[in-house]
């Protein structure tokens, strides 16, 4: 039995977002414009936003909680789903169907991606104190998004790809020595 074309445009689909999830790490998501005043005099700074710097920072200021929630949701949630991604597009055995399930139970909790995106902008508005704050959008969320977004439609498809039954494994093994003798 010949592969779906689902399967097809997941084998092609999932590397393309594994590269684009890579580079949203090292991408800036947001830059974040910071203007104060004292006395007439206005100060402007502006500080772009990398998912991965912003671990860092985290890190050195000892938030350890936002540091363990943002590694997850950022780093090992997905990197678990595309590694199991890439299992159910290389095997074709019954246990197929539980990485499926579990790809399904993880996809639940990558939406916290999302979360953590508004998270880092709702931290960088309550850091304000008394300044003007603007977040801005970069073109690494755009690429963060466009990540999620294949990894999302790679599981989909590889959850609709027919299954092979056992019948027609057997089916094509004796197929093939009568062909060769035609």
């Amino acid at each position: 039995m010949s592969r779906s074309p689902l399967y097809w445009v997941s084998a092609i689909l999932l590397p393309i977002s594994a590269a684009l999830y890579a580079l949203s790490l090292t991408m800036d998501v947001a830059l974040v414009k910071t203007s104060f005043g004292v006395m007439g005099l206005m100060k402007t700074t502006e500080e772009p936003v990398r998912l991965l710097s912003t671990i860092r920072t985290l890190y050195e200021r000892g938030d350890w909680f936002l540091v363990v929630m943002i590694t997850a949701f950022t780093i090992l949630f997905p990197v678990s789903k595309y590694l199991a991604l890439g299992v159910v597009l290389t095997q074709r055995d019954p246990a197929r169907s539980r990485w499926l399930t579990w790809i399904k139970n993880l996809g639940q909790w990558s939406m916290g991606d999302v979360f953590v995106v508004a998270l880092v902008v709702v931290i960088v508005r309550i850091n304000s104190g008394f300044a003007n704050v603007e977040v801005g959008v970069r073109p690494g969320l755009y690429v963060f998004a466009a990540s999620v977004l294949t990894s999302m439609f790679v599981s989909t498809f590889l959850a609709f790809e027919p299954k092979q039954k056992p019948s027609e494994e057997r089916t094509e093994t004796r197929l093939a020595p009568s062909e060769e003798n035609r």
